[in-house]
């Protein structure tokens, strides 16, 4: 495993990840970005990355960073079932 769940990503074009699950195939991460006023944010935004290394060349396009502190964060919240009846 390259990647662990807790660490940051920061791309090239700015993006910041957090690494939120991780095993031997892949990594889930949360796009962050940052706010002027508030600070960092959860954008709602996922994105799936392999976490084999061999799949990675140099340059790798990212680097890690610490933890930033994310300020806002989402109230995660529950799925709630629908339930709809057919029409007839």
């Amino acid at each position: 495993m390259f990647f662990k769940k807790g660490e940051f990503l920061k791309l090239e074009n700015g993006t910041v990840l957090e690494v939120v699950f991780a095993d031997d195939e892949k990594a889930i991460c949360l796009k962050i970005q940052k706010s002027k006023i508030i600070g960092w944010l959860y954008t709602g935004k996922s994105v799936v990355i392999s976490n084999n290394l061999s799949d990675y060349t140099e340059p790798l396009g990212f680097e890690m960073i610490p933890n930033i502190g994310v300020i806002g964060k989402y109230r995660w919240e529950p799925l709630k079932p629908t339930i709809t009846f057919p029409m007839v």
